[in-house]
């Protein structure tokens, strides 16, 4: 058994263990309450300040709201005053619509009151119109007596030229005396009516590309050239076409006749060559001179024309074809046509003036 001194020894050693822990717990209580209290206070400072915060920015945005609504308060109100304005003049022009309307409708009564007069006049004009017609067609009967009796005095006139070409060699010689006396007379009015040599002829393409060509002589042949210069200055070369052909001779271009023209200018070209007495072969006679063959980058007609005839290489015993021009400027024209096959239009054929001339003559009547 413990002695009492050692029980109570055990016994105070345990009230004091049992006091420590006391004081520590007490003590850790304490400082526990102590942190307790500084971290509310920490927390009640950032509540404040987060609340702070927050009432700050509700009014910063209750602010820009209300500029900002000022604004398009601002902006609708003008709006509103340009809607209004314009509505106004949308009015204005209603109203004037509205009175054009009210004349159109009097005017399309005036015009429907006139339009049963026309034709109240129109039903009491019948009768004219049909004397009118009956007279028409009596003088078109007259016209078609009249060229009736044309072509046969032409056809009377051509059977004396083959009688003539066929007669002995007196009347040959007067045949020849004839066609001299005729190119005489044609160099003359040549002369007359654009002044000498050279003569060009400018001829505008379809393709605004243009081909020169030009006589820098007449002394062999003025009847060819006095006659194309006359079928040039009356348009009949106009509207009709050129194209790449092989013929009897060799390569050319040709065209100009009537008929490479459409319908409609080939009808008007067929009343011109009527009207101004060329027929379907303008040349007298046909002209044929051993110092103007047909060579490459020359001009001339087929036989009596108007064909032109542009050879693409030479005739070398010149043939039945005389080729007195020269090209001057668009050859390459020529082999663009070689090449594609293609017709090409002539717009226009006109004669260049001639710089030693003042003013053109008139040209002299046949």
């Amino acid at each position: 058994m413990l002695s009492k001194t050692t029980a109570t020894h055990i016994l105070t050693a345990g009230v004091s263990v049992i006091a420590g822990y006391s004081i520590f717990v007490i003590l850790f209580h304490n400082q526990c309450a102590t942190v307790l209290i500084d971290k509310e206070l920490q927390h009640n400072q950032t509540l404040r300040s987060l609340q702070e915060t927050h009432a700050e920015a509700i009014e910063q945005a209750c602010q820009d709201d209300v500029v900002r609504f000022v604004q398009i308060q601002t902006a609708l109100t003008s709006r509103n005053a340009e809607l209004q304005q314009q509505l106004d003049v949308s009015r204005e022009q209603l109203s004037k619509v509205t009175q054009q309307n009210d004349a159109y409708d009097e005017t399309i009564l005036k015009l429907t009151e006139q339009v049963k007069r026309l034709q109240r006049e129109l039903g009491s004009t019948t009768v004219q119109v049909r004397q009118v017609q009956r007279v028409a067609q009596q003088e078109m009967e007259s016209l078609r007596q009249q060229l009736d009796l044309s072509r046969s005095l032409v056809q009377q006139k051509i059977d004396e030229v083959r009688s003539l070409a066929s007669t002995n060699g007196h009347d040959m010689s007067d045949l020849i005396r004839l066609q001299a006396a005729i190119t005489r007379w044609n160099a003359a009015q040549c002369v007359q009516w654009l002044g000498v040599p050279p003569y060009a002829v400018e001829l505008t393409l379809h393709d605004h590309s243009s081909l020169r060509v030009e006589f820098t002589d007449f002394a062999d042949m003025p009847h060819m050239i006095w006659t194309f210069l006359q079928l040039v200055d009356d348009g009949l070369y106009d509207g009709t076409t050129l194209q790449y052909r092989n013929t009897d001779r060799g390569p050319a271009v040709t065209g100009g006749e009537p008929h490479s023209a459409s319908k409609q200018i080939h009808s008007s070209l067929q009343r011109q060559y009527a009207t101004t007495g060329y027929g379907s072969e303008p040349l007298w006679f046909e002209e044929l001179s051993p110092v103007a063959p047909c060579r490459e980058n020359t001009f001339g007609l087929v036989g009596r024309g108007p064909t032109l005839l542009f050879p693409m290489l030479g005739y070398e015993d010149g043939g039945r074809f005389a080729c007195p021009g020269k090209i001057v400027s668009g050859t390459d024209i020529l082999q663009q046509l070689r090449q594609t096959g293609q017709p090409i239009i002539i717009e226009s054929a006109r004669i260049s003036h001639n710089d030693r001339l003042k003013e053109r003559n008139a040209r002299p009547e046949l």
